[in-house]
């Protein structure tokens, strides 16, 4: 029975020091949030996202763009809150049931995007990702990182928080 023993122990020993072969590449795929904006799908690389935050309400800002609805505070620190229908061009269909901001952020400036439905997120093959032909005018190009298969239009995070509309200097007479 020793023997028996043995042989079972030094089989699932081989089994354990086996290198697994790798199923995919870490970059093969990225993991995307998505949700719909004026009834389109966007996703937005979770690389992107410094947090998905659930709020009650956003505080107005008197004398803000259009598309600074106002700012919310997340968890002591004040972020401002942008309807990207509104940022973006698209229909704007009124601020219904607003609950999640995705709060986009590097190391200058941060900001909420508003969004009411968020589906999900998922993992996207890159080889799906493809660049986002011309005829495709929905929002400005420079925002967008890519098209998946399924027509999602994946959002450049870092380009919005660079867009120079999101830097308010205007004072108040």
């Amino acid at each position: 029975m020793k023997k028996e023993v043995r042989t079972i122990l030094r089989r699932r020993a081989e089994i354990l020091a086996r290198v697994p072969e790798p199923e995919q590449s870490i970059t093969s795929a990225t993991e995307i949030v998505e949700f719909i904006i004026s009834s389109g799908r966007y996703g937005i690389e979770v690389s992107e996202i410094r947090e998905v935050y659930s709020f009650k309400d956003y505080t107005p800002l008197p004398g803000a763009p259009p598309f600074i609805k106002g700012v919310l505070n997340v968890r002591g620190q004040i972020i401002p809150a942008i309807a990207p229908d509104i940022f973006f061009g698209l229909p704007h269909n009124g601020i219904k049931e607003l609950d999640k901001a995705i709060i986009l952020g590097n190391n200058r400036v941060e900001a909420g995007l508003l969004i009411g439905n968020i589906i999900g997120t998922r993992r996207v093959p890159v080889s799906s990702i493809h660049e986002v032909p011309p005829l495709i005018s929905v929002i400005n190009r420079k925002y967008l990182a890519g098209i998946t298969d399924d027509n999602t239009l994946i959002l450049n995070g870092l380009v919005i928080l660079e867009d120079e509309r999101l830097i308010v200097n205007e004072g108040i007479n």
